[in-house]
């Protein structure tokens, strides 16, 4: 282990067209003791040539060129490389602000903890700011490992708190856990979760350190995925909840928050679904009508999401697929309208 380096895990898949930009954002960090890991997973765009070019520029790069095997086993292949102290992570459609390694490092060192994490920013295709964290309630302070299960990871159930692996760096010695394998969304969830519940220490900053690209055409807002994603999300919410059940935090707190979270984006999902394949949404409603599925609507007090949301998880619940179909329909409707003439969808 190389003391004071720190390594930086970079996941590729055709991300040829903001690849310069992220890599760019790397190599110029006001830090530059860094270990660059690029993974190419496979790609089918010219990432891989735009890889090799970087590599042969600048020596701290490591470049790995491998058949795809998705995300988290990509970014497990990275760790196990990882000679650095600490390990960051980088989408390669996303992009560090300048000091971010410089930021964080001092942080972590200064703090005497085992994992720092900071705020971010999303932002369109055309740069426009569309979203920002925030970070105020709990920032600026060491959470011990009480905290972090009792006031920080709640915060993370509910949704107020996003689990994204690339806000945060990590003590290496420290990093007990690795990506799900079998997961295709949501993954640094259970990997962040995991991995909080087993340090000692942490510290938050609000700055905003890191800037998230909203794809539109990304593959968890692909229609051919929905159904993935949701089988996706209901595997999360099993996961998470035998890590809290084993830590003894799985109150009924935690589970409603995590249920609320999972609940509210399957409903949006299958509404999604039901825009552009109409036809089909009785067969893709039976699809995600599964035990678990049943299972959390079951055990959730289906009040607190909002009218549109609970018809669609009562309908699907009851198997009341017609009234459903009847249901989308008006809804249809009312969209389509309101996004005619500008209105909230």
């Amino acid at each position: 282990m190389n003391k004071d380096k720190i390594s930086i895990i970079v996941p590729i898949y055709n991300g040829e067209k903001y690849l310069n930009r992220c890599i760019e954002s790397i190599i110029n960090q006001t830090y530059q003791n860094l270990e660059i890991i690029l993974i190419n997973d496979g790609s089918k765009d010219s990432s891989i040539n735009i890889l090799k070019k970087y590599q042969t520029e600048d020596k701290r790069i490591i470049l790995i060129d491998k058949n795809n095997t998705g995300v988290s086993d990509t970014r497990n292949i990275g760790i196990k490389k990882a000679t650095g102290e600490y390990i960051c992570f980088c989408d390669c459609d996303d992009f560090y602000n300048k000091k971010y390694i410089e930021t964080m490092y001092n942080t972590i060192k200064k703090q005497d903890v085992d994992v720092v994490r900071c705020n971010y920013a999303v932002v369109n295709s055309v740069g426009k700011q569309i979203e920002i964290g925030n970070l105020d309630n709990i920032c600026y302070k060491i959470l011990n490992n009480n905290d972090i299960k009792n006031k920080f990871i709640p915060k993370c159930l509910n949704g107020n708190i996003p689990c994204f692996c690339y806000l945060i760096m990590i003590k290496k010695e420290k990093l007990n856990t690795m990506f799900p394998l079998d997961i295709a969304m949501m993954e640094d969830v259970v990997f962040y979760i995991k991995l909080l519940v087993n340090i000692d220490k942490m510290y938050v900053i609000n700055d905003n350190l890191y800037t998230i690209m909203y794809n539109e055409n990304g593959a968890t807002n692909s229609i051919k995925n929905y159904k993935r994603n949701i089988l996706n999300i209901l595997k999360v919410n099993k996961y998470i909840k035998e890590i809290l059940k084993k830590e003894k935090i799985l109150n009924t707190q935690n589970k409603e928050n995590i249920n609320l979270n999972n609940l509210n984006a399957i409903s949006d999902f299958i509404f999604r679904y039901y825009l552009y394949s109409s036809d089909d949404i009785i067969n893709f409603c039976k699809d995600i009508r599964i035990n678990y599925f049943t299972e959390i609507v079951k055990e959730t007090s289906l009040d607190n999401i909002c009218l549109q949301r609970r018809i669609i998880l009562i309908f699907i619940y009851k198997k009341k697929y017609r009234l459903l179909r009847i249901y989308f329909s008006l809804r249809k409707i009312i969209f389509n309208f309101r996004h005619k003439y500008g209105g909230e969808s």
